[in-house]
C-alpha cells in the first residue's frame, strides 16, 4: 500500500516538475527566438528604410545640384549671350552713327 501511494505521489510531482521545466525551457526558447527575429526584423526594416531614405536623399541633392548648375549654366550662356548680342547692336549703332555723321559731313560740305 505504501509503495502505490508513493507511486501515485510521485509519478504526478515528477511529471509536473518536468512538464514545468520543458514548458519554462520551451517559452525561455521561443522568447529568445521571438526577439532575435523581431529584432532581425527591425534591423533589416531600418536599413532598407536608412538605405531607401538616403537614396531619395541622394536623389533629391543630385537632382537639385543638377538643377542648380544647369540654372546656374542658362543664366551664364544667357549672359554672356545677352553681353555679346549687346555689344555687337552697339557696335553697330556706333558704325551707323558714324556713317551718318560722315554722310551728313559730306552733304554739308558741298
Amino acid at each position: 500500500m505504501y509503495v502505490n501511494l508513493m507511486r501515485l505521489y510521485l509519478k504526478p510531482t515528477t511529471n509536473n516538475s518536468i512538464g514545468s521545466h520543458l514548458k519554462a525551457k520551451h517559452q525561455y526558447l521561443m522568447e529568445s527566438y521571438l526577439k532575435a527575429t523581431t529584432s532581425k526584423l527591425m534591423g533589416s526594416y531600418l536599413k532598407a528604410t536608412t538605405n531607401n531614405l538616403m537614396g531619395f536623399y541622394l536623389k533629391a541633392t543630385t537632382v537639385n545640384l543638377m538643377m542648380s548648375y544647369l540654372k546656374a549654366t542658362i543664366s551664364n550662356l544667357m549672359a554672356s549671350y545677352l553681353k555679346a548680342t549687346t555689344s555687337n547692336c552697339t557696335h553697330q549703332a556706333s558704325l551707323s552713327l558714324n556713317f551718318v555723321s560722315d554722310l551728313v559731313s559730306k552733304i554739308c560740305t558741298r
